[in-house]
This record gives C-alpha cells, sequence and structure tokens, in this order.
C-alpha cells in the first residue's frame, strides 16, 4: 500500500530520478497524510458494516469509486477543469494521486500549500465524523452470543 509506494519511490528516485531532499521530504509529509487520510475513511466506513449485510459487495465498489476519483485508475489531468477542480476539493486525490505528482515535480508552490490544507482540513472533518458515528454506533450495538 502506501508503504510500498514510499519505498518504491525512495528506489526510484535514487536511481533514475534528480533527487532533491525537499521533494523526498515533500513527498514523505504527503504519503504520511495520505495513510492517515485513508484510516479515517475506512475506518468510517466501517462503522457502516454494523447496519449493512452484504459488505463485500459495498466495499468494492467504495474502493472502485475512491479509485476512480483519487486518481488511481485514471489519471485526473485527463478530466475537464471542471471535474479536476470537483475532484480537488475532495479528500481522494490526496490519498495516492497528489503525492506522486509532487514527485514527478508537476505541482506549483500553492498547490502544494492548498493540497496541505486541504489534506489537513480532510483529516479533521474525518476525525470528527468518525467520532461521532462511533458514538452513534456504540449506542446501537448489539452482541449475541455469551
Amino acid at each position: 500500500s502506501n508503504i510500498t509506494l514510499f519505498t518504491l519511490l525512495l528506489i526510484v528516485s535514487l536511481t533514475f530520478h534528480k533527487f532533491y531532499i525537499l521533494t523526498f521530504l515533500l513527498v514523505l509529509l504527503f504519503i504520511i497524510l495520505a495513510v492517515i487520510l485513508h484510516t479515517l475513511f475506512m475506518s468510517l466506513l466501517s462503522l457502516i458494516a454494523v447496519k449493512i449485510q452484504r459488505l463485500r459487495g459495498f466495499m468494492f465498489v467504495v474502493e472502485m469509486i475512491v479509485g476512480f476519483v483519487s486518481g488511481s485508475l485514471i489519471t485526473l489531468n485527463l478530466f475537464s477543469t471542471q471535474t479536476q477542480t470537483i475532484f480537488y476539493f475532495l479528500p481522494f486525490q490526496y490519498m495516492r494521486y497528489f503525492p506522486a505528482i509532487i514527485f514527478l515535480d508537476k505541482t506549483t508552490s500553492m498547490q502544494i500549500i492548498f493540497g496541505l490544507i486541504s489534506s489537513v482540513v480532510w483529516i479533521v472533518v474525518l476525525y470528527f465524523l468518525f467520532k461521532f458515528f462511533y458514538k452513534r454506533s456504540l449506542k446501537s450495538f448489539e452482541a449475541l452470543g455469551g
């Protein structure tokens, strides 16, 4: 997953790419933020598992949608400018696409600052959503057996 991606980026950057320590540190920072975002998002979705019986299909659909809007299945720069703007405000591209374009040096300083602020805001939002729904799911939890 993200740790494998980080290791691969390190090997590639040391072998084939011009190695800039600032770029490497930015990629590392955004990979850490991506791991936190992905963990919070999946944790929030796991709370839905309490209510859904056919979870495998639901999670497959969610992973496909996330892969699509995060730039994993199709690179986001192939979409129209309007669609890219919508994706830019969603948390998903910061989970996968954004660290890659920083590594490839395809971003401006303003995009990096906006991405950093957006990632942190989404982490806070997802954290509070998780906290809220976690408390609600504990109230409705029923255990069977002894």
